[in-house]
């Protein structure tokens, strides 16, 4: 089969599974009744179901894929996880290129003049219901950020291993597995709209701005791809990065809160300027700029 058609197969599959899944929280969520305890509670554990049945969509493309090009699931797999040494070694460092970006994005915050740490307090304390004191918010906030490195490499990547098996297994296999921008750019662009009816639908990462939240969660996947490409390029294995991926999840959604202190909650303000826009993704850029020139082959 032709790469063009392989690539299309495996875009209708990984969309496709992703809308059904979307469109069944949707339903749930739309007729969960009036908000009491348990409603809350069964919207909490549906979301997490969708959220790993959503992750794994790219690796059931990825095994029809390979069925179709008579290769072995299980031995393709295999080779995409390739545990070794260098493989471990990645894998525990991919995580601090997302504490390097949270600096960064914290940097530049401050100096846009958009910072706000006591924003993450203040919610902490109005969330809380007042359980909690503003001094307790500050120790919740250097506990979230030293607990997201165990969640990347542990409960995070249990989840992320389903999306990277297709984006930095899969399609970076044919892409020939060269980390290049023709790569970088396809892969990410592709795993950027595949998110595209979780954000209109249920409005994910971008609640406020949903259409205008598909190309700017596109680019940021394209940056993303970046450093997760390299690093599948130089261990020769996605694990390094799965547990980029894991910590991506467990400690960027905090950049939400620690700027723009005129905001309560994340608002468009948030979501077009913040850490999942335009400043999140000149953050990124530095941070792969950085991993580039640190992996460059001597």
């Amino acid at each position: 089969m032709s790469l063009r058609s392989l690539i299309s197969i495996y875009i209708v599959v990984s969309f496709g599974l992703a809308l059904i899944l979307d469109l069944i929280l949707y339903n749930s969520l739309m007729t969960g009744g009036p908000y009491n305890p348990q409603n809350a509670l069964m919207s909490s554990l549906a979301a997490m179901v969708w959220g790993l049945l959503r992750m794994y969509a790219p690796t059931a493309a990825t095994a029809l894929c390979l069925h179709l090009e008579g290769r072995s699931i299980r031995e393709s797999i295999k080779r995409y996880v390739n545990f070794s040494r260098r493989t471990i070694k990645h894998f525990l460092l991919a995580p601090l290129i997302v504490y390097l970006a949270f600096g960064i994005f914290l940097l530049l915050s401050a100096v846009l003049g958009v910072l706000s740490i006591e924003k993450f307090v203040r919610i902490a304390v109005k969330e809380s219901g007042g359980l909690i004191n503003e001094d307790f918010a500050r120790i919740l906030l250097i506990a979230q950020l030293i607990v997201g490195y165990p969640a990347a490499i542990t409960i995070n990547s249990i989840y992320a291993l389903g999306e990277e098996i297709g984006w930095r297994g899969y399609l970076f296999d044919l892409m020939g597995r060269k980390d290049d921008l023709r790569s970088t750019v396809v892969i990410g662009f592709i795993w950027g709209l595949w998110h595209s009816t979780a954000i209109v639908l249920l409005g994910h990462n971008y609640p406020s701005i949903r259409a205008a939240g598909i190309p700017l969660f596109t680019i940021m996947c394209i940056v993303f791809t970046t450093s997760m490409l390299r690093l599948t390029a130089i261990s020769s294995s996605i694990l390094p990065a799965v547990s980029l991926h894991g910590a991506i999840n467990a400690i960027w959604g905090m950049t939400l809160f620690v700027a723009f202190p005129g905001e309560m909650v994340p608002n468009s303000l948030d979501e077009i300027y913040g850490g999942l826009g335009l400043i999140g993704i000149f953050s990124w850029l530095i941070t792969a700029a950085i991993v580039l020139l640190a992996t460059k082959k001597r």
